[in-house]
């Protein structure tokens, strides 16, 4: 019922994985995990996160009373046009996060088996540069 499932590890002491990889080999596999990260990141949905409260952004936050000595360019005509005060637009205030991704690279990350395409160090570096990108 169960296909035998084959594992493989390298010894990062060594500096040489067990199939006799050199580092350069595995460097060269760096630009396909690169493309598949760039893969993953477009799949998502990212951007600015609002702070709930007024501030610089693109989302309408609220409207308020305009104060004199504001330039008149602030004053929205369509929301002032329908009472006897003035009004002013307020945005919510937006900004990115920042974020420190770190990836593992112990020698637990130095498995693969039989059933997956890449070992876990592979996956683990992929999707940290999806994250990142």
């Amino acid at each position: 019922m169960f296909a035998d499932v084959a594992t493989r590890a390298y010894d990062p002491a060594q500096r040489k994985p067990a199939d006799g990889a050199t580092a350069a080999d595995l460097a060269s596999r760096m630009p396909r995990l690169v493309a598949r990260a760039h893969e993953i990141a477009a799949s998502l949905a990212y951007g600015v996160h609002g702070r709930k409260r007024a501030g610089v952004g693109e989302t309408f936050w609220q409207y308020r009373p305009f104060a004199s000595g504001e330039a008149a360019h602030r004053i929205d005509w369509r929301r002032s046009a329908r009472g006897d005060q003035l009004y002013v637009r307020e945005r919510e205030w937006e900004a990115a996060h920042d974020y420190f991704l770190w990836m593992d690279c112990s020698p637990s990350m130095a498995f693969g088996s039989s059933l997956a395409s890449d070992d876990k160090l592979s996956r683990g570096v992929t999707l940290g540069l999806a994250l990142a990108d």
